[in-house]
């Protein structure tokens, strides 16, 4: 091996490279270079450092590069899931970012160690100057939307929200409505769209579920198109969104979208393990441009050119801006009655606890329950994985949600009988839960005892003083009537007339 040939080894030993993912992105390669998951990796913009450099440092970079003040950026990690699709699973924690790259990289998990991807969640004001990124809650969950079009056949992204997870579809409708530039009272259908391979799976959502309920999750995609659309089977040729999804899954295996007399669109999805380190042997940082791309304006076919269905034809001006983060509030619902998935649906960004499969999250406080109460799983009976999989992960919101209340909200308490009710119907050992609940009520009724006799003790001595004042005033009435019936003449009394004796 020749030593320019070592010097670059050791170079490339020594940086990482950054590959950073955008909203601009996901806008221009969704409904034009891909149209599954959010984004091709190798298409967007790329950094080489030095993973020693502390990350900070590449936040100043990334400012620099895209004008966004690192006060305004907040980065996600991207995670491969068990069904092979690539999502953003959670933001970077302040921890993590007092990081070198090189450690960083280490801690995400990342399968190429000589890489880290990212996407950049930047939030804009309605002057379209960045703001500070909304602040997220351990309840909301950051989900992915697309626009499909059976008239046009094209399927584009259409921006990104914070949802509570607690709440429902149907809380957002309006806002879907807004991104899309449909009337607010649009009726439209919602697909999660889940995995492409071996086949699509593109399921419908439930608008009336909980999102939790619907095992939807950070990074997840939901794909929607107005209601009147998707019973037209004889008006279009996919009058879906998933109809139009298996064809493109179909023809991908071509290397081709077949779209009929209305042209192709190549699909090219290329291996990242082909595509090289750049090279800069002078700086801490180099950036690698991004591959040419095609601008908006450029995307939209001229009158004599034939129109290609899934030809990026550009969004509203509303789409076009990232849409800013909605908290939604939850709305209250039966917790058993939330849980839906297709049987077949493999077990996507999910951990073992144990013979069990469920989100992250949800595992590291069953964990801690079980730890604790050895016996609440013991009995535990659900068929069906995706089943078992919502039950616990429901349980274990639901677990999270009591954390957060407090003894003396009486609501609260009811309603977690109920729930506990409907968890020990599939074999939950919640004793120890039932006997703090128990514990929590005696506490209450204690409570409301102390205060009213407080509230008593309070009255009584406000009654006392207005007694002792009633006192002082008859003493003071009583001394005034006797000085002045003393000045009074004995002849005249109240009954008598004026002029008695004078006339």
């Amino acid at each position: 091996m020749s030593k320019e040939e070592q010097g670059e080894n050791e170079l490339k030993r020594n940086e990482k490279v950054i590959k950073v993912a955008r909203d601009e992105d996901l806008l221009e390669q969704i409904g034009r270079n891909i149209w599954f998951d959010l984004v091709d990796h190798d298409k967007v913009q790329s950094f080489r450092i030095k993973k020693k450099m502390r990350f900070k440092f590449f936040k100043e970079a990334v400012a620099k590069e895209f004008g966004i003040p690192v006060q305004f950026q907040r980065f996600w990690l991207w995670g491969k899931r068990q069904n092979h699709t690539f999502r953003p699973r959670r933001p970077l924690t302040s921890e993590e970012e007092s990081l070198c790259v090189g450690q960083l990289i280490e801690v995400s998990n990342e399968t190429n160690n000589a890489e880290l991807k990212l996407f950049l969640e930047v939030e804009f004001g309605q002057d379209l100057r960045p703001i500070s990124p909304p602040l997220k809650r351990k309840k909301d969950i950051l989900l992915f939307f697309k626009l499909y079009d059976p008239v046009k056949e094209e399927l584009r992204y259409i921006g990104r929200l914070f949802v509570n997870a607690n709440g429902r579809p149907v809380e957002i409708l309006t806002k879907l409505n807004e991104m899309a530039g449909f009337a607010a009272d649009e009726e439209i259908t919602l697909f999660e769209e889940i995995k492409f391979q071996p086949s699509v799976m593109c399921e419908p959502v439930d608008k009336m579920f909980t999102f939790r309920g619907s095992q939807l999750e950070n990074g997840d995609i939901i794909c929607y198109q107005k209601s009147s659309q998707v019973e037209s089977c004889e008006q279009f040729r996919y009058p879906d969104v998933r109809s139009f999804l298996e064809n493109v899954c179909h023809h991908q295996a071509t290397g081709h979208v077949g779209l009929g007399n209305q042209g192709t669109v190549q699909v090219d999805h290329q291996d990242e393990s082909q595509h090289p380190f750049p090279k800069n042997n002078s700086q801490d940082l180099a950036y690698t441009e991004a591959p040419n791309v095609v601008k908006e304006e450029e995307r939209v076919p001229s009158e004599s050119t034939p129109r290609t269905s899934c030809n990026g034809i550009p969004p509203p001006p509303q789409a076009l801006r990232p849409t800013s983060g909605t908290q939604v509030h939850p709305v209250n619902a039966s917790l058993l009655d939330n849980i839906v998935r297709s049987e077949d649906a493999a077990p996507a960004g999910k951990v073992r606890f144990l013979s069990y499969w469920v989100s992250s999250e949800a595992s590291f406080l069953l964990e801690r329950i079980h730890g604790l109460h050895e016996d609440t799983f013991t009995n535990f009976s659900m068929k069906g994985g995706p089943m078992q999989t919502g039950v616990l992960e429901v349980f274990a919101s639901f677990i999270e949600s009591m954390s957060t209340n407090k003894v003396n909200e009486v609501e609260a308490l009811g309603r977690a009988v109920i729930s506990l009710k409907d968890f020990e119907q599939v074999g939950l050992d919640l004793s120890w839960l039932k006997q703090r609940l128990d514990e929590a009520k005696r506490v209450n009724k204690c409570s409301d005892s102390v205060v009213f006799m407080e509230l008593c003790a309070s009255n009584l001595e406000v009654a006392r003083a207005r007694v002792r004042e009633l006192n002082e005033g008859l003493i003071k009435a009583k001394a005034e009537v006797e000085d002045r019936l003393r000045e009074l003449p004995n002849s005249l009394g109240v009954d008598d007339y004026i002029l008695k004796d004078v006339v």
